[in-house]
């Protein structure tokens, strides 16, 4: 479904300008009280050049160097990924309207995120109205609204903080959807995650040799991200889309002169800048590796440990999970798939056997893959039975606040009013359960919005675009929703969303899918056509 319409064209330039104000306030706070001024100057001022030169490459460079600018900033204390973001933003946004293009949705994916960009901007709005009549004492309401970048979950100001998190991670999915307006464009985007490999390796790498270098035998992995739960929702990601590429390569493989025929053709017939000569090159070079098989080879085996050491058991579950999957999807022989499932099946239950030695194992590591593996005692797991409790929680927000939620970032403050006291646990700052979390405080419109953006990906029935196969030979969308889908099971016991970091990589994924798949639908109809 596509959506021109002068009233929808409206409605997106109010968003996208609102959200535009929002981020000029946040930019004026950040300089005012920022501990490193010129890192912040430099950092937007960087993104910001990029993208008025070529807006596609600012957003290229930008989702690609997330992990790089989030690791530096957790190594040295100040790095936000928001100060690029609204580099790239403050920039791109003037540059499409002085061009007069349009920036509604293409499909109804880029519907329904605007509407949940309204109802939070609609939030947002609310939270500024209580501050207006009753501004928290010792502040005044200026210095109140100027402080919220620099504010944890704890502080009142996080309910600011929160919306815009939400915000940057939306408008980015609009962002992109406006940019890969073709199928070369497209493929050009792809290859960030192969950056991001690359980069999420080398700080794990880093990580885990400082701290073997210090003596510690239990290393969880983080870093580039910051803590090992949204570290493993991404890395598991990135090691199913690898998977699905390497078990689907023979199948998806091109001929390499043809496809970099085809790249010349199009480069001829359409490219009118530098950037778009660019973007050709970086597609025609990759369809002509010819080690692919073996860099796909190295990148599973490699992210299969990152996913080990991430010692996040929902990543471990997720990343069996859809490897399985994949493993059925691309080995026709039932015999073969039956064997594979039995042989899984048989070694869960021998580690469950084994599972109470583990747990009473003085080795840290040991011990958390006996709780993995304790599939009897899961119901007497105390970190479970804590989360069972936050879960309750939620629920009986969305009953209580069923329309509007308790508001964005004000989880933290209103679980406590449904505490149980059998448990001990006052004040949580989330509930791991992103999904929970997002009901109680945006409420059932919110949520609804949510898993409408999730269902357009993939049931055909709620949307009219293609699954993305025709794309190209070498990659298509379903490696990508293979990817999302265990990202989003990693979300049932966690909260990647709540990081801006995570909520860039979740969306830019997002709109390879849905983009890709419109694309896909537009090749179709331009075939039927002819």
């Amino acid at each position: 479904m596509i959506l021109h319409n002068k009233k929808f064209e409206t409605f997106s330039k109010v968003l996208f300008v609102s959200f535009y104000m929002i981020l000029l306030l946040e930019i004026v706070s950040i300089f005012v009280h920022s501990p490193a001024l010129l890192t912040a100057i430099s950092l937007v001022a960087v993104f910001f050049l990029i993208t008025l030169v070529s807006p596609f490459w600012g957003l290229w460079l930008f989702v690609a160097a997330v992990p790089l600018i989030n690791g530096f900033g957790l190594l040295h204390g100040f790095g936000n990924i928001s100060l690029a973001f609204t580099g790239v933003y403050l920039a791109w946004l003037p540059v499409y309207l002085l061009k007069k293009k349009k920036i509604q949705p293409l499909a109804l994916s880029g519907f329904y995120v605007e509407l949940l960009i309204a109802i939070i901007l609609l939030n947002l709005l609310l939270v500024l109205v209580l501050v207006a009549e009753s501004p928290i004492p010792s502040r005044s309401w200026f210095h109140w609204f100027s402080y919220f970048p620099f504010v944890s979950q704890i502080d009142n100001l996080w309910q600011i903080k929160a919306a815009i998190i939400l915000l940057e991670g939306l408008f980015l999915f609009r962002m992109l959807e406006v940019e890969l307006k073709d199928k070369l464009s497209w493929l050009a985007f792809t290859k960030v995650i192969y950056v991001q490999a690359v980069l999420i390796i080398l700080f794990s790498l880093f990580q885990f040799f400082s701290l073997r270098a210090k003596g510690q035998d239990y290393i969880a992995l983080s870093l580039p991200f910051h803590d090992t739960h949204s570290y493993g929702s991404y890395v598991v990601l990135l090691l199913i889309i690898f998977s699905y590429l390497l078990f689907h390569y023979k199948k998806n493989l091109p001929d390499y002169e043809e496809e970099q025929n085809r790249a010349t053709e199009t480069c001829g017939s359409r490219c009118t800048s530098f950037a778009q000569y660019a973007i050709t090159k970086l597609v025609e070079i990759s369809s002509c590796f010819p080690y692919k098989k073996i860099v796909l080879s190295l990148l599973v085996v490699v992210f299969i440990v990152l996913c080990v050491y991430s010692f996040s058991r929902m990543t471990w579950l997720a990343g069996v999970f859809f490897l399985l999957l994949i493993v059925v999807s691309a080995i026709k022989n039932k015999k073969i798939v039956i064997s594979c499932c039995l042989v899984l099946i048989f070694a869960f239950g021998i580690g469950n056997l084994f599972a109470p030695d583990l747990l009473k194992s003085g080795d840290r590591s040991l011990w958390r893959l006996g709780t993995f593996l304790n599939v009897n005692n899961i119901n007497k797991d105390h970190n479970l039975l804590v989360r069972y409790e936050l879960w309750g929680r939620s629920v009986a927000m969305v009953k209580d606040f069923p329309f509007t939620g308790v508001g964005t970032g004000n989880f933290y403050r209103y679980n406590v009013s449904y505490e149980n006291k059998s448990l001990g646990k006052g004040y949580v700052e989330n509930a791991h359960n992103y999904y929970l979390q997002l009901a109680a405080e945006l409420g059932l419109p919110g949520i609804s919005l949510f898993f409408l953006i999730l269902a357009s990906l993939y049931l055909s029935k709620l949307t009219p675009l293609g699954r993305g196969e025709d794309l190209t030979p070498e990659i298509a969308v379903k490696p990508f929703l293979y990817g999302l889908g265990a990202y989003l099971m990693t979300m049932l016991t966690g909260h990647p969303l709540l990081l801006a970091s995570q909520q860039f990589l979740f969306w830019s994924i997002v709109a390879i899918i849905a983009q890709g798949q419109y694309l896909d639908q537009q090749m179709q109809e331009n075939d039927g056509q002819h």
